[in-house]
């Protein structure tokens, strides 16, 4: 798979997308504002998210690689960084949920638990709050996008991706608890 002027064309446009949803989570306290320009942090933002996107575009292609397959790393990244742009959807029915508790709910179904006014209780909560309808979509997209790059069945692709984003979420857990855990009381 060659890469294609609109994947390409893909990559400014989902980064002024990323942009402005940064600019407007910062502008209603979703976000914090940071020691730089709200521009600045915006703009810092949406490079973190493409760099996010190529990294697991790279790491889908080594797995996808191991499984006896060619997948073109650098048409995925584009494509996963695109469609990265649901993500700003949820991010949008979370502001509304904080911003309207009664339909918090409803939203929550599409957005996952971090739409609910309570933060997440713990790092195992914190790290599958995004798990909602709209991130179901999103892995359904990109499963659909890796069957047809490494020409593999969409079960197996479905597999692949549903893998990836729960060993993702199991690092993520582990991650913030290990952050968050107290001291052990080890002296030098």
């Amino acid at each position: 798979m060659r890469t294609h002027a609109r994947d390409v064309a893909a990559v400014p446009l989902t980064f002024g997308v990323w942009t402005l949803a940064v600019l407007d989570a910062i502008e209603h306290g979703l976000a914090p504002a940071g020691p730089w320009p709200p521009a600045a942090m915006a703009a810092m933002a949406a490079a973190m998210v493409l760099a996010a996107a190529c990294a697991e575009a790279a790491l889908y292609g080594v797995a996808w690689r191991a499984l006896g397959h060619a997948f073109p790393v650098r048409v995925m990244a584009a494509r996963t960084y695109a469609l990265s742009t649901l993500e700003v959807l949820a991010l949008a029915l979370v502001r509304e949920a904080h911003t309207h508790p009664d339909r918090a709910a409803a939203l929550a179904l599409f957005a996952g638990s971090r739409a609910w006014p309570r933060p997440p209780a713990d790092a195992l909560a914190g790290a599958f709050a995004g798990a909602g309808l709209i991130a179901l979509a999103r892995m359904a997209l990109l499963a659909d996008a890796h069957a047809r790059a490494a020409g593999a069945t969409r079960a197996r692709a479905a597999l692949v991706v549903g893998t990836g984003w729960l060993l993702t979420r199991l690092v993520l857990w582990w991650t913030v608890d290990l952050l968050m855990a107290p001291p052990t009381g080890l002296r030098p």
